[in-house]
C-alpha cells in the first residue's frame, strides 16, 4: 500500500468540482467540511491568519470522520493533512524499518 501522490490526493479531494473551494465558491460554506484556518485556529494561534469565517471546533487535529464527505463520499480529505510528494532518503540511512518520527511512517 502507498499514500496517494499530491495530484491523486487533489483529484479525489476536489471530486470534480470546478469552484473556488471543493464545497463551492463561498468560504463560509466550508463549515462542517474541513479542519481549516478558522476562528478556532485563531483562538489558539492569535498571530495566524484566519482564512475562513467559521469555527470548526478544532484548532489543530480533529477526530477522524468529524466532517461531511465530499461529492464522492470521501471524508477528511480537506483537513489538516499534509503529505510530501517526494521522498528522498538519506544515502546512509540504516534500513531497519524504524523511523525517526512516528508521523513519517509509511502505511
Amino acid at each position: 500500500m502507498r499514500l496517494p501522490t499530491e495530484a491523486e490526493w487533489e483529484y479525489a479531494a476536489w471530486a470534480g468540482a470546478k469552484t473556488t473551494y471543493p464545497w463551492g465558491d463561498d468560504p463560509a460554506a466550508g463549515a462542517g467540511y474541513a479542519n481549516l484556518a478558522d476562528l478556532s485556529h485563531e483562538k489558539k494561534f492569535p498571530w495566524a491568519n484566519v482564512l475562513f469565517p467559521f469555527d470548526d471546533g478544532a484548532a489543530t487535529l480533529s477526530p477522524v470522520g468529524a466532517y461531511k464527505p465530499n461529492a464522492w463520499g470521501l471524508k477528511g480529505d480537506r483537513s489538516a493533512t499534509w503529505r510530501s510528494g517526494r521522498r528522498t532518503p538519506t544515502p546512509n540511512t540504516r534500513r531497519t524499518g524504524q523511523t525517526s518520527h512516528p508521523s513519517w511512517e509509511t502505511v
